[in-house]
């Protein structure tokens, strides 16, 4: 299910705006295939730690399944801090967008209920970054709402 596992060797800055989480991003879009997801673990001052990529599910529950396959080897480690979302779509950025704002409920649920709220998902297509939570209408957990540069 884990496909790349990734852990910080030194520490980094916390990510403390949209630009942040969007330098994180593209580190591990550049290493996911199409329709991959890389789940970026921030510890609870949102400084990435770890991160790892799954292939997303249709199917309800694929988060929390990642999570706790995360948690069993190692990688999900008290206390608990938040994650990140990063996919990697090649379609129409329509479908893209209507898609993924119907699973931000979902998969922020997952994540909450797994201990591991969900901060930001970044969604990396052809022609731009879209951020399913901003369409399914709900404001930033970060506190900003610009779209990514």
């Amino acid at each position: 299910m884990l496909e790349f596992v990734w852990r910080a060797t030194r520490r980094q800055e916390p990510i403390t705006s949209l630009a942040d989480l969007v330098d994180v991003s593209v580190v591990f879009a550049d290493r996911l295939a199409p329709e991959g997801v890389a789940v970026v673990v921030l510890d609870a001052e949102q400084r990435p730690v770890a991160g790892f990529s799954v292939f997303e599910r249709n199917d309800p529950g694929w988060l929390g399944d990642a999570i706790e396959a995360a948690r069993q080897i190692g990688v999900l480690q008290e206390p608990a801090g938040s994650i990140v979302l990063v996919s990697v779509r090649p379609g129409d950025d329509r479908f893209v967008a209507a898609h993924d704002a119907d699973r931000w409920a979902t998969c922020t649920a997952e994540a909450d209920a797994a201990g591991w709220p969900l901060l930001e998902w970044i969604v990396a297509t052809p022609r731009s970054m879209i951020l399913p939570r901003e369409r399914a209408g709900v404001s930033s957990r970060l506190g900003v709402d610009a779209p990514p540069g």
